[in-house]
């Protein structure tokens, strides 16, 4: 198809493909979403490319701000200035989006923890309660540091109609031990 594109001129350069994931091992997908990117960013053969997918492998590889969510029958850009995030969240989310992380493009509802404790502990009283997060299409988001929750924003719009994907964040309360006091704020509890 993208041979075609190239040498019929005359025709719309626009490709659509629908889950290209289907018959792609997961390195395979990484390196489709490269070569589709920089397809679309040659400028001596413009071509847009829509392509719909269900893969976290897919959506991390792409472009954040060319991601479009679909949810209940509406879509959502995550456009520059169509979300909470600032500009240069842009960047950093980029160099930190991946497979696991994306998989919050995908939930019903999604959880943005801090660190491995969270991440183990929630599922677990969750099902002890009867509540399973993964039967309610709950996905849980690891981050490792509160300064990724970043991530949390993606989802949230600057204006107009609210995506219907709840978003919760759970951070851990480290607590510094007393030998650190002198390094920290005098507002700042110790052990």
């Amino acid at each position: 198809e993208l041979l075609l594109l190239g040498s019929q001129t005359d025709q719309i350069p626009l490709l659509l493909i629908e889950e290209p994931e289907a018959h792609l091992h997961p390195p395979l997908q990484a390196r489709f979403m490269q070569v589709m990117q920089e397809r679309a960013a040659d400028k001596s053969a413009p071509l847009q490319i829509i392509t719909t997918t269900h893969s976290p492998i897919l959506a991390a590889q792409a472009n954040l701000e060319d991601l479009t969510v679909v949810a209940r029958a509406k879509t959502y850009g995550l456009q520059k200035g169509a979300t909470k995030l600032d500009a240069d969240d842009y960047r950093f989310l980029r160099r930190f989006l991946d497979a696991t992380k994306a998989n919050l493009f995908f939930a019903k509802g999604v959880v943005i923890v801090e660190g491995d404790g969270e991440n183990l502990l929630l599922p677990a009283i969750a099902r002890k309660i009867d509540r399973p997060l993964d039967k309610s299409g709950v996905s849980i988001v690891k981050v490792g540091h509160v300064g990724l929750f970043r991530y949390s924003r993606i989802l949230q719009r600057s204006s107009g109609d609210a995506l219907p994907i709840p978003v919760a964040r759970l951070a851990d309360r480290d607590i510094p031990p007393d030998s650190a006091a002198h390094l920290l704020s005098e507002d700042r509890k110790t052990l």
